[in-house]
């Protein structure tokens, strides 16, 4: 009898401490996550340049394919996209990976599109859901909607 109590009350432990384990790891989504949209059920690799704009809030990843059929016209900035990751604070490349971007050498990233209306206070930067809610961005999208690209 004290066997099979033994075993129930490990059961239950192990069972509970698994519960947490799930329940834990949800909380660390940011909350920006709950309003993306999928764009696609699977995840893609993309060769990406990454752009430096004046204005800090614009969208600075395109596909390099795109870079090189837009790239000298004002179209360029429809084709572009943001790049986050389930971090809170959005990706954090290697400095290899860094390096590529400062010397504009396109870098492959697997992950899926999303689209977004909404953001949070982290995400692209601190100020950006602010300036988006009172309309003081700078730049318009269709429908209100931003993409996103979210890596692995």
């Amino acid at each position: 009898m004290r066997a099979i109590l033994y075993i129930f009350t490990m059961f239950f432990l192990m069972l509970s401490s698994q519960s947490w384990t799930i329940v834990s790891k949800k909380e660390k989504t940011p909350e920006r996550f709950k309003y993306y949209q999928a764009l696609g059920k699977k995840n893609e690799t993309l060769e990406v340049i990454y752009l430096t704009w004046p204005d800090k809030k614009l969208p600075n990843f395109v596909r390099l394919e795109d870079f090189k059929k837009y790239g000298n016209t004002n179209e360029l900035i429809e084709y572009c996209f943001y790049v986050d990751s389930k971090k809170k604070l959005g990706p954090d490349f290697s400095e290899d990976v860094r390096d590529k971007f400062v010397k504009k050498i396109p870098v492959k990233l697997k992950g899926k599109f999303f689209v977004t209306k909404q953001f949070d206070d982290n995400f692209p930067t601190r100020d950006f859901e602010e300036l988006r809610r009172v309309k003081e961005l700078g730049f318009n999208t269709e429908n209100d909607e931003y993409k996103v690209f979210v890596i692995d």
